[in-house]
């Protein structure tokens, strides 16, 4: 173990930049992943000893997963694509394995702790300030544009952070889940965190996607109703939150809107309306579930995925061709781009960080794991840069915290 006070000061700045995460534009997000990774190679080079722990390995399992879909991909062009924008999922355990020599006392871990949570949700908080400020600024609030207006410019136009609307809210979802954790666990002076915590709620809200919605409402009940002993407290809470969330509706009838097309039966028989979000991806599923029946061992290939659904698309549902769709769901993604044999060992995979977590006894892990496999359903994360570089270094971060804390108890 070892004694570098430089060494601290380098992984600090390394969870210092990865706090930043919400607040840095779309094309910087992985400079904490290079700066770690560079800090790292350093002190390597520098012979100090590091700890290989199979866990780290196991988080990069979905990496090597993806390897079966070269076995039939005719695309292998957009495989290898694929692979370099998942690579997070390799770089993020080595990072941490080239500081797993770092000891900390039980005072340093709360301070390491709560400072990468502090830098993490007022960076959120921040960001989603300057959410309303852009949305001010293009006129959505004076009725001089569209909400699908507005929402398209926030993917290709937003003051240097543009990002799909599903991924700013999944960033900020994980503030919401840190805030839960600081303010039960942590933190005396709770005023700010619940200040900053509307701000960004507000945001998540006003952002109104359906499926980030859903995941997070599931992951803050289920932290809830782990970390509050007493049923009182418990109704309190849940009931204090749905009302937030209907107080928030009704103020933004947008967000009502996209929600009540969930009960709409017809969305859910006639052909896909390509402006419709629910309806385009009702289509996608069906036709996902289709191409499932005869996805096999080893699938079409992860470079076909996309060809298949669009020769499905052509025969089932015109409206949805040529539109480049993929499967808006990881684990059909995975059975059609890996087979079956993918799956099975994909869900092999997250049976163990589930595990991992609930025999460290970690609540806030375990949230975000419920978070993360429930969006699965609704969106491909593991398909854009942002979602892979938040999914790998999180479950890698409390891998991490984890075994510090393990570390610390076998001493005693």
């Amino acid at each position: 173990m070892i004694e570098n006070k430089y060494y601290y000061t380098f992984f600090g700045f390394f969870l210092f930049l990865m706090g930043l995460l919400p607040l840095l534009p779309f094309h910087q997000k992985p400079i904490g992943l290079v700066i770690g990774l560079l800090f790292g190679l350093v002190f390597w080079i520098k012979n100090i000893k590091v700890q290989f722990i199979k866990q780290y390995f196991l988080n990069a399992l979905p990496f090597f997963i993806y390897f079966i879909g070269m076995v039939n991909s005719k695309n292998t062009t957009f495989v290898f694509h694929y692979l370099e924008t998942n690579l997070p999922l390799v770089l993020f355990p080595l990072v941490f394995i080239l500081f797993s020599n770092l000891t900390f006392s039980k005072e340093q871990q709360k301070k390491w702790i709560v400072f990468f949570y502090q830098i993490y949700i007022y960076s959120a908080a921040i960001f989603s300030i300057l959410i309303f400020m852009y949305a001010f600024y293009l006129g959505y609030f004076s009725n001089k544009v569209s909400y699908s207006y507005l929402m398209s410019y926030f993917v290709g136009n937003f003051w240097g952070f543009h990002d799909h609307p599903i991924y700013i809210s999944l960033i900020l979802s994980i503030a919401i889940l840190f805030q839960l954790e600081l303010f039960f666990q942590y933190s005396k002076k709770k005023g700010l965190l619940i200040i900053s915590s509307l701000f960004i709620f507000s945001a998540i809200i006003f952002l109104s996607r359906k499926g980030v919605i859903i995941a997070l409402l599931l992951a803050i009940i289920f932290y809830i109703f782990n970390i509050i002993n007493t049923k009182r407290y418990k109704a309190i809470t849940v009931t204090g939150l749905l009302a937030l969330m209907v107080i928030s509706f009704s103020l933004l009838p947008n967000s009502t809107k996209r929600f009540k097309e969930l009960l709409q039966t017809n969305l859910y028989m006639q052909k896909a309306q390509i402006n419709n979000s629910t309806s385009t991806r009702i289509g996608i599923y069906k036709c996902s579930i289709n191409l499932m029946r005869n996805a096999g061992i080893l699938g079409y290939g992860l470079g076909d995925v996309k060809s298949e659904l669009n020769n499905c698309f052509k025969q089932n549902d015109p409206n949805l061709t040529g539109h480049k769709f993929n499967t808006h769901n990881v684990y059909f993604n995975i059975i059609l781009g890996t087979g079956y044999l993918g799956m099975i060992l994909f869900l092999f995979y997250l049976y163990k960080l589930f595990n991992f977590a609930k025999a460290n006894k970690d609540i806030l892990y375990l949230s975000i794991l419920l978070l993360f496999v429930v969006l699965f359903l609704f969106e491909n994360i593991l398909d854009r840069q942002n979602g892979v570089l938040l999914f790998a270094f999180l479950i890698n971060f409390f891998t991490f915290k984890n075994r510090i804390l393990l570390d610390e108890k076998e001493k005693k």
